[in-house]
């Protein structure tokens, strides 16, 4: 829908849709363990908040429920180099 917003690898239309729930801990971002009670990172914004909140560097806390329909989450799939 924007163009303009494209990403260095021509990925579009990822901000703005939900907050993504990140695993990593909000005080503790190299914590990644899924286990624990402890606050997680949310970025990019949702459709429910303020234009400059929709955006992939904006991070803010999990303070409410996960459940909600402006929550989502963030799937990163890696590859390994093999050799």
């Amino acid at each position: 829908m924007y163009p303009q917003g494209a990403s260095p690898y021509d990925v579009l239309d990822l901000s703005g849709n939900v907050w993504e729930w990140c695993l990593n801990e909000y005080e503790h971002p190299d914590r990644i363990q899924e286990a624990g009670d402890a606050s997680r990172v949310l970025r990019g914004g949702s459709w429910l908040d303020h234009l400059v909140d929709a955006a992939a560097p904006v991070r803010s806390r999990n303070l409410l429920d996960p459940r909600l329909d402006y929550y989502g989450f963030r799937v990163v799939v890696c590859s390994v180099p093999v050799g």
